[in-house]
């Protein structure tokens, strides 16, 4: 007889794939998967994490879909809701397709008393050379699309908002939002129409990219999703403000702006809206 792998109580069995299924379990294995992966196979992914945790996996499956190069976080929530319990016309979708995956790339599951292993790289390492030049063909490209607009003086966001447009500027009817890396570099373009739907420029990576409001005038740092939530901060406190443009950027950008500024109390300003998305992701920036 062949001796079934025991994991936990949590362990089912789908075919030869052995999957625990709490969130821990599933976190650790999308370690092992890369999410810049074709749009089909990330949407299963985001199908199977539903099929399992319902609507509470939503953070997971933003974390992870965060460190990819292609992320769009404006299009997350929509993404998710349209997901099809099951799976798609590809295939089905269940948790155990998650586990597969990870396996495929070395993932093992360990027995709490067992230590950590870190997962492989998922991705060949590139050259230095090739790195540079990956990441400067994407600043050219949100330069060259900075460089095609100019300084905003109004635009119906902003009017709506009652805000000054400062720093801003506009394209035909699109306000455009300088998205800069740790280095002050730019390195995309956040880009709002006038009925408020809000776009990232493809190809450019967003992952620690942020916005400065004002200049800091004492030790205390606040971090905010939205360029106008940002403003309005920075308007009633005169505190420096920088703006992380969307939930699942919160930690990336509070664990950089701590590195900068080491000496200063830094305040996660996240959206209070009716899921707590945001909420959930600014306690994890700040426990981070």
């Amino acid at each position: 007889m062949t001796e079934v792998p025991s994991f936990n109580q949590h362990t089912r069995q789908v075919g030869q794939v052995y999957a625990p299924t709490s969130p821990a379990d599933i976190s650790t294995a999308l370690q092992y998967i890369s999410p810049d992966m074709d749009r089909d196979s990330w949407v299963r992914i985001g199908m199977a994490i539903q099929s399992e945790l319902g609507d509470a996996g939503f953070d997971l499956f933003d974390t992870w879909s965060s460190s990819g190069e292609t992320y769009q976080p404006a299009e997350m929530r929509s993404a998710w809701k349209s997901f099809k319990p099951g799976g798609n016309s590809k295939g089905t979708a269940t948790i155990a397709t998650v586990f597969k995956i990870a396996q495929g790339s070395g993932y093992r599951h360990q027995k709490s008393d067992q230590p950590f292993q870190p997962p492989p790289p998922l991705k060949p390492a590139e050259t230095e050379a090739e790195a540079t030049q990956k990441r400067q063909a994407a600043m050219d490209k949100a330069k060259a699309f900075w460089d095609k607009g100019k300084p905003a003086e109004s635009h119906p966001y902003t009017d709506r908002k009652g805000l000054k447009p400062d720093n801003l500027g506009v394209s035909g009817d699109a306000l455009l939002i300088p998205m800069r890396n740790v280095d002050k570099q730019l390195s995309s373009v956040q880009i709002i129409q006038p009925d408020g739907k809000k776009l990232f420029l493809k190809g450019c990576s967003v992952s620690g990219c942020y916005f400065a409001v004002g200049a800091p005038v004492d030790k205390t740092l606040v971090i905010a999703e939205g360029w106008a939530t940002g403003m309005s901060i920075h308007l009633a406190t005169g505190l420096a403000v920088v703006v992380a443009f969307s939930s699942g950027n919160l930690p990336k950008v509070a664990g950089l702006m701590r590195e900068r500024r080491p000496g200063f109390e830094i305040v996660i300003a996240p959206d209070n809206d009716k899921s707590q998305h945001a909420i959930h992701k600014a306690e994890a920036a700040a426990r981070e």
